[in-house]
C-alpha cells in the first residue's frame, strides 16, 4: 500500500477574508459622501419636485417614479450646507421608513473599500450625527452616512 503525501498546513499562514464596502459615491457643495450601495435602488436625473403643503422644510416635495410617490430630501439643508450648487441627480434610497430620494449635485460613481480601511468619524459639529465612517478615496476624504438617521431627522 502507498502511503498519501497530505501536504500539512502551514500554521503561520492564515487566509483573512477582505470585507469590501459597496458605496455609490456623491458629491455635495464640493464634499464627498457615500451611502451604502446596498441601500441605493436607483439614479435619477433631477426633476423639480412637487411641493408639498405643511410638510417639513426639509422635504423639497414629492417625484413620481413609475406610478410610485417618492419622498425627496433636501439634503444640502438636513447637512447643514449652503447652496451654491444646483443639484443634478435624484438617489432614490430605501429605508426602515420607505423609499426617498435625496437632492445631490454630482454622482461619483460606486466605490469599493476594504472595511479596514474605515474609520470611525473624527467629526463633530455640523452633519457629523449623520455621519457613520470616513475613509480616503484617491486623496480624498469621503464622509459615509447613515441614511437612517438622515430619513429619522425628517
Amino acid at each position: 500500500m502507498a502511503d498519501l503525501a497530505i501536504p500539512k498546513k502551514d500554521k503561520d499562514v492564515q487566509k483573512t477574508a477582505v470585507k469590501i464596502i459597496e458605496l455609490l459615491g456623491f458629491y455635495v457643495e464640493g464634499e464627498l459622501f457615500g451611502l451604502p450601495l446596498k441601500e441605493v435602488l436607483e439614479v435619477l436625473r433631477s426633476v423639480e419636485p412637487v411641493p408639498v403643503p405643511f410638510s417639513s422644510p426639509l422635504i423639497k416635495g414629492i417625484i413620481n417614479v413609475r406610478g410610485e410617490l417618492i419622498p425627496v430630501l433636501d439634503l444640502k439643508s438636513i447637512l447643514n450646507l449652503k447652496t451654491t450648487k444646483k443639484e443634478e441627480r435624484i438617489i432614490i434610497l430605501e429605508s426602515p421608513r420607505g423609499k426617498a430620494g435625496v437632492l445631490v449635485d454630482e454622482v461619483y460613481g460606486v466605490i469599493r473599500l476594504n472595511e479596514e480601511s474605515l474609520e470611525p468619524n473624527p467629526m463633530v459639529g455640523m452633519y457629523s450625527k449623520f455621519v457613520r465612517n470616513v475613509a480616503y478615496v484617491d486623496g480624498t476624504l469621503i464622509s459615509i452616512l447613515e441614511f437612517d438617521r438622515i430619513a429619522e431627522s425628517v
